[in-house]
């Protein structure tokens, strides 16, 4: 997008619910350097002490959108953004700002209104076009080992969302023909 600044990212919880989950983890890639960001809910200060505790990570991640006019991401709308706002109003912090001063691209929205794909997801997107990246598997044994504080789990986990943003990235050249107005 000319003249605007652009992310694709993805976040990763431990729940389907911000009131029963916390964030995991957050990569933001920034579509016109390259650059990937990580946000670790490990990395926090108070992480050994309170391993449960997102606000933290919630507000890195917050902030690292916040610096971009346009992000990009899949089924990002109904959830990320919803899952990551929920978590910032539990620790009183200030949300992530919506429009006119960040804008948003929900790619899935893309593939369900201009495409006949067997299903709408991600993964099936990659696997059409044979993007270069591809999405992994999780197992719940290995999500339940991150929430513990297993470190190789919450790396796999970590992967697994760099692998889902690089293939964003892979879809944006596809998809971004689809965009008619930014949301």
């Amino acid at each position: 997008m000319p003249g605007f600044s652009v992310c694709a990212y993805d976040l990763e919880m431990a729940d389907l619910k911000a009131n029963y989950g916390i964030l995991l983890c957050g990569v933001v890639y920034n579509l016109d350097t390259g650059e990937i960001s990580y946000h670790r809910l490990d990395e926090s200060k108070n992480y050994k002490k309170e391993p449960w505790n997102d606000r933290e990570l919630a507000v890195s991640i917050r902030d690292k959108l916040s610096e971009f006019d346009i992000m990009v991401g899949y089924n990002s709308v109904m959830f990320d953004v919803k899952f990551l706002n929920t978590r910032l109003l539990y620790h009183k912090e200030k949300l992530l700002p919506g429009r006119p001063t960040l804008r948003h691209i929900d790619l899935l929205f893309r593939v369900k209104n201009h495409l006949l794909l067997h299903s709408s997801s991600l993964d099936s997107l990659a696997t059409f076009l044979e993007f270069d990246h591809q999405k992994t598997r999780i197992s719940g044994g290995l999500w339940s080992r991150a929430m513990a504080g297993d470190r190789t789990a919450l790396d796999y986990i970590v992967e697994h969302c760099r692998l889902d943003v690089l293939v964003l990235v892979d879809a944006w050249p596809y998809l971004k023909q689809f965009v008619r107005e930014i949301r």
